[in-house]
C-alpha cells in the first residue's frame, strides 16, 4: 500500500521529481565515466609497458647466464608459458655525428635476437624501418632521435662501460609509447652485443606468459625449478602500479562527493513535500494510516528518484562510451599511447557497485525528512490548515 503513496507523491511533485533524477543522473554518470576512462587508461599504461617490459624476469645470482639455452629448455615446460628468450642489457655511451658536432648520450644497449623480436611483434611498434633489416644495423627509440637530426641510415657509435666499441647504422625507428624506454633503450643485434660486452653469456632471461595476471604464480615455479632470481612484470613495475591505482582512488574518493550533492537534493526535495503535504499527511494518519507506512513511503519514493537518476546516468555513461570513437586522441598522446581512440573499460561489477552506493546514499539522506512525516500529529495538522 505504501509504494502506491509513495507514487502519488512523486506524481503530484514531478519538478522535485525532475531536479533529484538529474542530481542523481549526473552524479552516477560522472563517476561511471571517469572509472571507465581511469580503468581505459590504466589498461593502455600496463600493456604499453608490457610491450617492453618482460612479463617474467630471470636474472642469475652470479652475474651472467652462461648456460642459457638449457635454463630456457626447463622454463619452456612450464604450463602457461608462452615465449622464453635471452638477452644481454648493459649500459653504454651512444655516439652520433651530427651537423653541429658529436652528440655523446648515455644509454640502455639491449641485445635480442631477431626471431624473438618478431616473436614478441615488436614490428608494431616500428614508425621507420623493417625488422628484417634489424641485423643490418641498430633499432633507436623516437625520443633519442628527436634531440640530434638524424634518421635511417646514419652510423651510431655504441662504446660499453668496458671500452669496446662497436658502430653500427640505424635501421630502424621505435615508439612504444613508453618515455622512459623511448629516450634511453638502443637495440642491437645479439650476436654485435656479445662483441661490446665481450661475453657468450645472457645477463637476462625474458619470459612471456599465456595470461599476464598468472605471472606471480609463474615466477614462483620457476623459482622452484631453477637456481634463477625470477621478478614479474607486477614487481618489475611496483612503483608504477602502486601510483597508477593511487591516482584512480583518489579520483574516486573526490568524485563520490559528487553523490553526497545529489543526496542533499533528494534531501531537500523530500523535505520540502513533507512540508508542503503536512493536511495531507495529517489526514492519512487521521484514517488509520500507520507511522511506518507514512515513512516507508517518503522512502520509497527516494528510492524511486534514485531508481531513476541511476538509469538516467547509465545511459548518458553509455553514449559518453560510444561516442569516444569521435574525439581526437592526439590531445593525450603526448602522456598515453593511443593509437586509434580514447580506452573505456567498465566491468558490470563497478556499474552495479555505484549504482548501489548512489542508491544508498539517497535512501540515508531520505532517513530524517520521512521520520519527520512520520511523526506528524494528525490533530495538529488538521486543526492548523
Amino acid at each position: 500500500m505504501f509504494y502506491r503513496l509513495s507514487l502519488l507523491f512523486f506524481k503530484s511533485n514531478l519538478r522535485s521529481a525532475v531536479i533529484s533524477i538529474l542530481g542523481v543522473g549526473i552524479s552516477v554518470s560522472v563517476l561511471l565515466c571517469s572509472v571507465g576512462i581511469a580503468n581505459g587508461l590504466s589498461e593502455n599504461t600496463v600493456q604499453s609497458m608490457l610491450l617492453v617490459s618482460p612479463h617474467i624476469k630471470l636474472e642469475s645470482a652470479f652475474g651472467a647466464i652462461k648456460k642459457y639455452e638449457k635454463e630456457i629448455d626447463k622454463i619452456l615446460k612450464i604450463e602457461g608459458v608462452a615465449l622464453v628468450y635471452p638477452k644481454i642489457v648493459g649500459k653504454g655511451i651512444a655516439k652520433i655525428r651530427t651537423f653541429e658536432g658529436v652528440y655523446s648520450e648515455g644509454v640502455v644497449i639491449e641485445g635480442i635476437q631477431k626471431e624473438d623480436l618478431e616473436k614478441i611483434q615488436f614490428q608494431d611498434n616500428l614508425i621507420k624501418g623493417e625488422i628484417n633489416f634489424f641485423e643490418e644495423g641498430l633499432f633507436v627509440g623516437e625520443e633519442i632521435l628527436k634531440s640530434v637530426c638524424v634518421d635511417i641510415g646514419d652510423r651510431v657509435n655504441l662504446i660499453s662501460h668496458e671500452g669496446k666499441k662497436i658502430s653500427l647504422r640505424i635501421s630502424g625507428v621505435f615508439n612504444t609509447g613508453f618515455y622512459e624506454y623511448d629516450s634511453n633503450v638502443i637495440l642491437i643485434p645479439f650476436n654485435r652485443a656479445k662483441e661490446i660486452f665481450g661475453t657468450d653469456a645472457a645477463t637476462e632471461i625474458d619470459v612471456r606468459v599465456n595470461d599476464i595476471y598468472s605471472a606471480e604464480k609463474i615466477a614462483k615455479e620457476i623459482n622452484r625449478d631453477t637456481f634463477l632470481i625470477s621478478k614479474s612484470w607486477m614487481k618489475l613495475n611496483k612503483k608504477l602500479l602502486q601510483g597508477v591505482s593511487l591516482e584512480k582512488g583518489i579520483m574516486f574518493i573526490m568524485l563520490s562527493f559528487l553523490l553526497i550533492v545529489s543526496s542533499f537534493i533528494i534531501f531537500s526535495s523530500i523535505y520540502g513535500i513533507v512540508m508542503d503535504s503536512f493536511r495531507e499527511i495529517g489526514i492519512l494518519r487521521a484514517i488509520g494510516f500507520s507511522r511506518i507506512k507514512i515513512f516507508l513511503s517518503f522512502l520509497c519514493l527516494s528510492g524511486l528518484y534514485s531508481l531513476f537518476g541511476i538509469m538516467f546516468g547509465i545511459v548518458v555513461m553509455l553514449f559518453f562510451r560510444y561516442s569516444l570513437g569521435y574525439f581526437d586522441v592526439a590531445i593525450l598522446n603526448e602522456v598515453y599511447y593511443l593509437p586509434e581512440k580514447i580506452p573505456f573499460i567498465i566491468s558490470y561489477r563497478e556499474i552495479l557497485g555505484i549504482s548501489l552506493l548512489a542508491n544508498i546514499s539517497a535512501m540515508i539522506s531520505s532517513i530524517f525528512p520521512s521520520l519527520k512525516a512520520s511523526s506528524i500529529d494528525p490533530v495538529k495538522a488538521i486543526k492548523y490548515e
